[in-house]
């Protein structure tokens, strides 16, 4: 190779690798990634805690914005449903990692959880006040 074909090829070889990191970029800057407080997370002591639990405070914003949230007579007001293949689509939290992290979160008395419906879905609602405490 001659000097001007090293430099074209060099050239390439930096555009493919700006092209890789701006890919990356595009994914660490887009809807893929998701926010936790790492303040909570310190706090309530498990940071798959504190993304589950950001995870749930979005989710019951989305639905309360759209006036979707569930009164239930058995259960009260506020609820939400949200399925574990959702939350594994969104924050790719395995289910043994959810599971954990909702016994947590529920033992904190920061969330609740109960199946219901027909058919049965799970549903959450969110402690404010135990938010507000904590």
């Amino acid at each position: 190779m001659d000097s001007l074909q090293l430099k074209k090829f060099s050239h390439l070889r930096e555009m493919i690798k700006m092209k890789s990191k701006t890919n990356i970029l595009d994914w660490l800057c887009s809807d893929n990634c998701r926010v936790y407080s790492v303040e909570v997370a310190r706090k309530i002591g498990s940071i798959n805690a504190a993304i589950y639990l950001s995870e749930l405070v979005q989710r019951f914003e989305y639905h309360s914005i759209r006036n979707e949230l569930i009164d239930d007579e058995r259960h009260g007001k506020g609820w939400f449903c949200y399925t574990a293949e959702k939350c594994l689509d969104r924050t790719s939290m395995s289910i043994k990692e959810q599971k954990t992290a909702l016994c947590y979160l529920i033992r904190l008395g920061l969330i609740e959880q109960k199946n219901f419906g027909v058919p049965c879905k799970r549903h959450f609602r969110i402690n404010k006040k135990a938010l507000e405490l904590y």
